[in-house]
């Protein structure tokens, strides 16, 4: 049997199955690192353009939906806005700021996006398509006409938003409701 000895230099510092063990490590915590960033890709859910919440109200709605997204895996965000930008409605702004944030997990498309404008006097919940599978357009009409608009009457945008979100959540955490890769 032939065995062939290195000797070891000064240039020889780390032996291969040791940078191999790294070389490893490496790649393993890279991989770890941006699954992580991708998951936690939003700071907060909750867009006040319009500044119609105090930071107490919009830490209180993003708790309530961090933890049901933590549940359920379903995306809900909070946008309130002064205008429509460069779209000509409510249900355009919603939809492209679905997009523009990346709501709702690929393969479930389970995003709600609630969209208010109290300068426009407009309100708009767009779901992905995952979730109209077990909420429907009626239910969230409902939502809106008597959860979410008494408040906007009376500039109670927090009470509104909190009792419109509290009501999609509870919809969507029943066990019947779960959404479900498509």
């Amino acid at each position: 049997m032939l065995s062939i000895r290195l000797k070891p230099n000064k240039n020889t510092f780390i032996c291969y199955p040791m940078r191999m063990f790294l070389a490893c490590t490496l790649i393993i915590s890279l991989l770890a690192c941006s699954e992580t960033a991708s998951e936690q890709k939003l700071k907060s859910w909750i867009f006040d353009h319009e500044e119609l919440l105090t930071p107490a109200e919009e830490n209180h709605l993003d708790s309530i939906i961090r933890y049901h997204v933590i549940k359920t895996s379903n995306e809900i965000a909070i946008v309130t806005t002064p205008n429509y930008g460069s779209d000509s409605s409510m249900f355009d702004y919603s939809l492209q700021y679905g997009e523009k944030i990346g709501l709702g997990k690929a393969g479930k498309n389970n995003g709600v996006l609630i969209a208010i404008s109290a300068q426009k006097r407009s309100i708009f919940i767009h779901n992905g398509y995952g979730i109209e599978n077990v909420f429907s357009d009626w239910q969230t009409k409902q939502i809106i006409d008597s959860l979410i608009i008494p408040h906007m009457k009376n500039a109670s945008y927090f009470e509104g938003l909190r009792a419109g979100t509290s009501a999609i959540i509870a919809h969507l955490e029943k066990p019947e409701n779960r959404v479900k890769a498509e």
